[in-house]
């Protein structure tokens, strides 16, 4: 043993550790390959150095008395989606969306309440929420049914070689081992290949994003239960707010210029009211965008989106009555707001350093993009230079 092994072994004994491999395990003979052990704990046992490997190392098998930790599961509550009938299910709100225009006794409010309760009640009773436990395994979307073959093939000339011990056995693991790399390399390529040409610019990002960035939990600061944490980003927002509307309460406006006034006094378009839309115009509004839901919604995307042609009466009658009364119903004001970390290398800790993200219920959205679309036509037809 030289001088260096034996700083080696002095230093693990002085931690009340063990080196357990006496053998070498390089093809030049050397001990490279080490197993490592607390002396009190006697966990380890048949240590075997099997020199006949691929590798130039050899490798090491041992028998440790461990016991298997439990698989990660995790209770989840979930709705059976895909089993929605959405014909029967369009029938079962039908009734109450095809005369919600006729209801003149109601207010815009009342309406969208309605329009909430029939969905959530229809969803509940197609897909009535349920719970279950689920293993947690690794995502791999590209691992499917004739790549699971693969690995059994592997271990079974595996166990063959081991059991004969011949050059030719070696050989035919050795292939079966480098034809799984290869179809599993082919499995990923062709995944994310199809993937990739299948995305617009924008979903490109997110698959970039996703391939070359480390994914991570989300940063929050520490906290001792979630409702604390959500009042304190609440408390924080709010009082940023009140800062701000307080310090432009006095701000004084400049004088507009007399070029300006002239220009005004010349202009003698106003927009004085919107105009109502059509079904149609509804339509192509939703479709212009990915329809997107959050936790406020009554149903989520793929059921709005697969009841459409049922919902659009009605959503485009509320949609005219907010526009006529210039009323944004109070419950479509309420939104999921989600704390981002601006940059990755912030403090969590400090609450400054989080942007908050607002998602409002999708026919909010819907209503939101309508007034946008006739202001934006508005300016782009009456806009001229000062």
């Amino acid at each position: 043993m030289d001088a260096d092994a034996r700083s080696l072994n002095d230093l693990l004994e002085s931690g009340g550790l063990k080196q357990m491999i006496s053998e070498p395990t390089h093809k030049r003979g050397h001990t490279l390959d080490l197993l490592i052990v607390r002396e009190s704990e006697g966990i380890i046992d048949n240590i075997r150095v099997l020199p006949a490997m691929p590798s130039d190392h050899a490798a090491i098998m041992f028998t440790a008395a461990l016991a298997r930790p439990p698989a990660s599961r995790q209770q989840v509550r979930h709705r059976m989606l895909r089993s929605i009938d959405y014909e029967q299910f369009s029938r079962d709100i039908e009734g109450n969306f095809s005369n919600i225009g006729d209801l003149d006794d109601l207010d815009l409010a009342q309406k969208v309440d309605t329009y909430n309760s029939t969905l959530k009640a229809a969803l509940d009773k197609h897909a009535a929420i349920s719970s279950r436990s689920i293993q947690l395994r690794p995502h791999a979307p590209w691992y499917d049914e004739s790549l699971k073959a693969r690995p059994r093939k592997l271990r079974s000339a595996e166990r063959k070689w081991r059991k004969s011990g011949t050059v030719t056995d070696k050989q035919m693991m050795k292939a079966s081992l480098t034809d799984y790399q290869c179809v599993l390399k082919k499995a990923k390529c062709a995944y994310h290949r199809e993937k990739i040409a299948g995305s617009n610019s924008k979903e490109l990002f997110k698959v970039v994003h996703e391939l070359t960035v480390e994914r991570s939990d989300q940063l929050l600061p520490s906290h001792s239960s979630k409702d604390e944490l959500c009042q304190r980003f609440s408390d924080y927002f709010n009082d940023k707010i009140s800062k701000l509307r307080a310090s432009t309460t006095n701000v004084k406006l400049s004088p507009v210029p007399s070029s300006t006034e002239a220009t005004l006094e010349r202009s003698a378009c106003q927009l004085e009211e919107f105009h109502q839309v059509s079904e149609k115009d509804v339509r192509k509004i939703i479709k212009s965008k990915k329809v997107k839901t959050c936790a406020l919604d009554p149903v989520p995307a793929c059921v709005f989106s697969g009841c459409l042609n049922t919902l659009l009466p009605a959503i485009t009658d509320m949609a005219n009555q907010s526009l006529m009364s210039a009323n944004f119903p109070t419950s479509l004001k309420s939104a999921v707001v989600t704390p981002i970390l601006k940059k990755q290398n912030l403090d969590p800790e400090d609450l400054k350093n989080f942007r908050p993200i607002s998602n409002i219920p999708l026919l909010g959205k819907v209503i939101e993009r309508v007034v946008s679309q006739q202001l934006t036509s508005y300016l782009a037809s009456n806009s001229s230079p000062i």
